[in-house]
């Protein structure tokens, strides 16, 4: 596998990730914040099918996507048996401007996942666009 060995990001400071030889990424930044939307950014760098997978397995629809078996039946029933976020979780298309909601919560749509952390809150403007503000 091939990794980019630097990568440069701009959080409320500059954040650096260089990674050495075996690909491991090291994450260098003033906060606290910063540190982990870099090691955000090396999850979803990394690991995107590892939380697809466990987004789909958690949601109980491995069948329908991974695999049609008499096993994964049995992992789906447990999952939706657990109801993992199921009330913490929006659907993107389905909040409208002006909504207000606070964390902890999951907003899933198509192409990604925001999640809203217990400290923050989420507001729709007039444009759809969602600001995420600490408390």
């Amino acid at each position: 596998m091939s990794f980019k060995t630097r990568a440069e990001l701009q959080g409320d400071g500059p954040i650096t990730i260089e990674r050495d030889a075996h690909g491991i990424p090291h994450v260098l930044a003033a906060s606290d914040d910063d540190l982990y939307r870099g090691l955000g950014y090396c999850h979803g760098a990394d690991r995107g099918l590892q939380m697809l997978v466990l987004r789909v397995l958690v949601q109980g629809r491995g069948c329908e996507l991974l695999a049609d078996s008499d096993e994964m039946l049995g992992i789906d029933r447990f999952f939706r048996r657990m109801n993992f976020g199921r009330e913490a979780a929006a659907e993107r298309d389905k909040l409208p401007a002006g909504a207000m909601l606070d964390g902890p919560l999951i907003v899933e749509e198509a192409t990604s996942t925001t999640l809203v952390h217990p400290d923050q809150h989420l507001r729709v403007d007039d444009f759809g666009f969602l600001h995420l503000t600490s408390a």
